[in-house]
């Protein structure tokens, strides 16, 4: 995984499986503070 340091903040793309679909999100941010993890699925394109 790339790190990029950013305008303060921690930039990351990843990847992630829904339902048998892979989808890669770009600059996304990396909040190492967080309890959870949300991605909103629904936004996905398919």
């Amino acid at each position: 995984m790339k790190f990029e340091w950013k305008d303060g903040l921690i930039w990351v793309t990843f990847t992630l499986e829904y339902e048998g679909t892979k989808f890669t999100i770009d600059h996304s941010i990396l909040d190492t503070g967080s309890a959870t993890t949300a991605v909103d699925i629904h936004k996905l394109d398919k």
